[in-house]
């Protein structure tokens, strides 16, 4: 259902450009190449400890 209503062009105007889950001809290789070259032309770095967090999540 997701990819049906992503496809059909009704929000892909509302998506930021980066985001890419769920959006036809957007891969995982594209998103990737798009964090390194954001890497390369920022200087700030985020360190964050989110090991709980995946605790509260559910894998079911």
């Amino acid at each position: 259902m997701q990819r049906k209503v992503v496809s059909s062009g009704v929000y892909e105007q509302r998506f930021h450009d980066c985001s890419y889950g769920f959006r036809p001809h957007w891969k995982a290789v594209d998103c990737v190449a798009k964090v390194a070259q954001q890497a390369y032309r920022h200087r700030h770095i985020l360190e964050a400890d989110i090991e709980k967090f995946f605790d509260q999540v559910s894998h079911n």
